[in-house]
């Protein structure tokens, strides 16, 4: 019980970062990039015979997209079915195929979740356009996917990078 309530206030923190943070880049997600730090540890051998590691992970996706629909401009639930569908995909097919001691690996990793991550994005919008449910209209130009490719290096970049410092200091969390 107590690290669930850590990880409602974690979340709640990276949120309330990302949002009133000027400084932080377009398309950078804290939320997103703790997710897939989640994801790796649960990658790691030892650990992925623990389900009670991998309840914690869905419990993390879940409240990752219930605090992330609050400041959505999409319908509610729209991030947490997103999350949710990104945690299906990890958990059946992407994290028995990576081997997390590579930082090569744990970037591809990050930046497939990433991809999907957006695409899943992409289509909820045009989804929710074409029933007429919600008025936003995305502009696909050069610098919408600018921005989007922005977004999914940052993130992915960002991930190797905390991924390999955890990793250097030695956190129990991230060893081999």
């Amino acid at each position: 019980m107590f690290r669930i309530i850590v990880l409602i206030f974690f979340i709640s923190f990276l949120g309330i970062l990302e949002i009133s943070c000027p400084f932080i880049p377009e398309g950078l997600s804290l939320i997103f990039i703790f997710l897939t730090l989640l994801s790796l540890k649960e990658g790691q051998k030892e650990i992925i015979k623990k389900s009670d590691n991998k309840v914690f992970l869905l419990i993390a996706f879940i409240l990752a997209g219930i605090f992330l629909d609050i400041y959505s401009i999409f319908l509610p639930g729209t991030f947490f079915l997103i999350l949710l569908i990104i945690f299906l995909i990890i958990d059946r097919f992407l994290i028995n195929k990576f081997n997390f001691n590579k930082p090569i690996s744990v970037f591809i990793f990050s930046f497939l979740i990433n991809i999907v991550f957006q695409i899943l994005i992409i289509l909820a919008s045009l989804f929710f356009r074409f029933l007429n449910i919600v008025q936003i209209n995305v502009i696909f130009d050069k610098f919408y996917f600018l921005i989007v490719f922005q977004g999914i290096f940052l993130n992915s970049l960002l991930s190797l990078v905390v991924f390999l410092f955890l990793r250097r200091f030695k956190f129990k969390s991230i060893q081999k």
